[in-house]
């Protein structure tokens, strides 16, 4: 659960760019991917992650940092949420790391709105929901922020 600065962080910050990334077209596909990689380097190291959320230090320096690990060829709008997120006030480090995600999902459903295939995704996802409730252990398994990521997603395929 998130503490009470980190959800409005969040939803100020989607709430502020969800129109831009929404507008985005097919570049939504491209963005939600570099944010879901962005994800998963925050996710294996906290020491960013508390680079980019410590409130003593300047934003320019975090977004310096940005800059840095994403380099010159991600996507424009990549970059205004990422210099967004670090300008925002986190109640624990790692919600960083959940709202960049958030933002990579939202990049997902809007390049599914725009292609027409909402309805393939929602009912794709229904299914694996309606499998997951019958299976409480491998559940248990894909929920265990304690095991790699890499190892989750071969126990999903």
């Amino acid at each position: 659960m998130r503490g009470e600065a980190s959800r409005i962080a969040d939803r100020v910050s989607r709430d502020s760019l969800a129109p831009r990334l929404r507008d985005s077209g097919e570049d939504a596909w491209r963005i939600g991917n570099e944010l879901f990689t962005i994800t998963n380097v925050l996710d294996h190291n906290i020491q960013l992650e508390r680079a980019l959320t410590d409130p003593s230090r300047p934003v320019e320096d975090k977004v310096a940092v940005v800059k840095t690990l994403i380099g010159d060829d991600a996507h424009p709008l990549t970059m205004e949420i990422m210099s967004d997120l670090v300008d925002r006030r986190w109640s624990r480090v790692s919600d960083i790391a959940n709202a960049t995600e958030d933002f990579g999902v939202d990049g997902m459903m809007y390049y599914a709105d725009h292609t027409n295939a909402t309805l393939q995704v929602s009912i794709e996802l229904a299914q694996l929901h309606s499998a997951l409730l019958n299976l409480p252990v491998v559940r248990s398994k894909l929920y265990d922020a304690t095991v790699p990521a890499e190892a989750r997603i071969k126990l999903l395929y």
